[in-house]
């Protein structure tokens, strides 16, 4: 991580990244924005090479450069959460995703709030909760099944998206996570 800080730390190496960001470019492209020379911006992108963050590409006599996103994601990520920014939530969170689906479709709303942070639970009570189900079934027929199950993370939260299939229409069940792994929020959204 080191070698990708120090890369980053240089305001011309991160003006190559944000260049990067918008598109593949050869190295001619990139020096046009800058008023350094040939031999510095080769230094330059050594460096970026070295830290994984860009990759080159030789085409005939032309170098094309392309950003390595993963690369800086997780560099970044990681900062994040060496400073308590973002944080891998507690527990097997997509079980207790799939879990919570299973209990709405059972009708069972207790169980689904029993997982709640102390916001959650009081800003969606088992009866609440029952009348958005009841809203929810009655605008997109009955739960058939679900399809499918993705995480995503955020700034200050993780979530995990069910994807589910309802007689009129797929939906997406948005749960999110706090970093004890409980649920802070609770989303259903039409997906088409």
């Amino acid at each position: 991580m080191d070698r990708i800080y120090k890369a980053c730390a240089d305001a011309t190496r991160r003006k190559i990244l944000k260049l990067l960001r918008e598109r593949d470019m050869t190295a001619g492209e990139i020096a046009a924005h800058f008023e350094v020379t040939k031999p510095t911006l080769s230094k330059h992108f050594a460096v970026l090479r070295e830290a994984g963050l860009i990759q080159d590409m030789k085409h005939g006599r032309s170098i094309t450069y392309h950003l390595n996103v993963s690369t800086l994601e997780n560099a970044l990520l990681a900062l994040m959460e060496d400073y308590d920014f973002v944080w891998t939530p507690a527990g097997d969170i997509t079980s207790v995703a799939q879990e919570l689906v299973e209990s709405l479709v059972r009708e069972d709303f207790t169980a689904v709030t029993r997982d709640f942070d102390s916001q959650m639970a009081d800003r969606l009570t088992a009866e609440k909760l029952k009348d958005a189900w009841g809203l929810t079934i009655g605008q997109f027929g009955p739960f058939v099944k679900q399809i499918d199950m993705r995480t995503e993370r955020y700034w200050k939260f993780t979530a995990v998206i069910v994807i589910c299939e309802f007689a009129r229409s797929k939906m997406d069940i948005k749960v999110t996570f706090n970093r004890l792994g409980k649920i802070s929020g609770l989303w259903i959204l039409k997906t088409e």
